[in-house]
């Protein structure tokens, strides 16, 4: 995983339309049919039907912004007890109809103000469900710029188009703990995702750190979770 260099992310308005699948932004029970569960059924054979576990997220244009060199920055949403798995997105020309192909990579930005790259931005298929590298624990992290991000590229010569991208996850994938630990190839510890979850889901908030960068991991190694890469599953 790349580390890239922080840099301030000014919020601007997205001239163009990033569209929901749903009449309203929503977290919702997806199609059946349309839902791959080879990623649970591989972290968790006791889950008997995946699907009662799946939750989708549609993005719209209050999920995105523009960063300053230009790329449409879109973050992954709290939803309680999830862990997202799976992305596929569509793109039209408003006027023509047309598909267009899109570059999109994945990011992840700390709650101390680092950025890594976790998938390198390139073209994808549209309509075709990616996974996200792991099985990323869905953590609230309020007030903060940190997060997971889709790092879009805006397409090239096209005035006015619309986008479409859905966000797959499954609940209780791993067991409810306080932090989890996300392991590389070689599966030692590289990512610290924290939540602290109170009776009053409004005081409810995380944190998400680089072990590098992360003072405490002995004291919470012993009661924390690992997390795999998906391709370790």
């Amino acid at each position: 995983m790349c580390c890239i260099p922080a840099v301030a992310i000014p919020l601007l308005i997205v001239s163009i339309v990033i569209s929901a699948l749903f009449s309203k932004p929503q977290i919702s029970k997806p199609y059946t049919m349309d839902i791959p569960i080879n990623i649970p059924r591989q972290i968790n054979p006791e889950i008997q039907d995946p699907i009662s576990k799946s939750v989708v997220y549609s993005f719209t244009t209050k999920d995105s912004h523009i960063n300053n060199t230009g790329y449409i920055m879109d973050q992954f949403p709290y939803s309680k007890n999830t862990y997202w798995t799976n992305f596929k997105y569509s793109c039209y020309n408003d006027i023509t109809g047309q598909p267009i192909p899109l570059e999109i990579g994945l990011e992840l930005e700390t709650s101390d103000g680092y950025t890594y790259c976790v998938q390198m931005l390139h073209e994808r298929q549209d309509k075709v469900w990616y996974n996200t590298e792991w099985p990323f624990p869905s953590v609230k992290t309020v007030g903060q710029k940190a997060g997971l991000y889709f790092k879009i590229k805006p397409p090239s010569n096209e005035v006015k188009y619309t986008i479409y991208i859905s966000l797959l996850g499954f609940m209780d994938l791993f067991p409810n703990v306080e932090n989890y630990l996300l392991l590389s190839t070689l599966d030692t510890y590289q990512l610290v995702f924290s939540k602290f979850e109170y009776d009053d889901p409004d005081l409810s908030t995380g944190s998400i750190y680089n072990v590098e960068h992360y003072d405490y991991i002995s004291d919470i190694v012993k009661k924390a979770c690992g997390i795999r890469l998906i391709k370790r599953y």
